[in-house]
């Protein structure tokens, strides 16, 4: 074989290999730019009139341009200490049924609850006060599970606390707040 003949035999099978890595990231960029994306859109969470209940108004939305399928979301209010510790949250998702639903492209799907998860009491009046100092901070954390068109099975977390010093919801750092990949399952 001639050298150039090798030559035009390396240059064919490297022109191979890029076209087939440029498929890949082609059909990748389709995914990603197709795929369903749902993500925290709106949040609000205050005490009821009544100074005793916590109010959670979340909805969750379908940025992407397909729907998110086996659409489950976990969410759970409670009252504790600022800045929250890890170690203080309780396990939102465990031995508690979600209802699997659909969540079409630009869709979304509300939530609304009152009362804490994890006490059977109300908010007892020095929590109040802790809360309207500041000290303390409603937090509201959400686990939404789903599978995108590709099959792929998705993750969504989210952290947000209120409390009267405040005044609006905060979005709690990266530590409370992840998608897909970044989530530590």
């Amino acid at each position: 074989m001639r050298a150039s003949d090798k030559f035009a035999v390396f240059i064919a099978v490297l022109a191979l290999c890029v076209s087939v890595y440029q498929a890949l990231v082609s059909h990748d960029t389709e995914q990603r730019s197709l795929r369903a994306y749902v993500l925290v859109d709106k949040s609000e969470i205050g005490i009821n009139d009544d100074k005793r209940t916590a109010t959670v108004n979340l909805t969750m939305k379908n940025f992407g341009l397909t729907p998110a399928y086996d659409f489950r979301h976990w969410a759970c209010a409670f009252v504790r200490k600022v800045p929250i510790q890890e170690n203080d949250i309780p396990d939102i998702t465990k031995g508690i049924a979600a209802p699997p639903t659909i969540v079409a492209p630009q869709g979304a799907k509300g939530k609304v609850f009152t009362g804490l998860c994890d006490q059977t009491i109300p908010i007892t009046e020095p929590e109040r006060n802790e809360i309207k100092n500041g000290s303390k901070a409603v937090y509201v954390v959400g686990v939404v599970t789903y599978r995108d068109a590709f099959y792929v099975d998705r993750i969504t977390r989210y952290r947000r606390h209120w409390n009267d010093a405040l005044g609006s919801v905060s979005v709690d750092d990266d530590s409370g707040n992840c998608a897909d990949d970044s989530c530590k399952h």
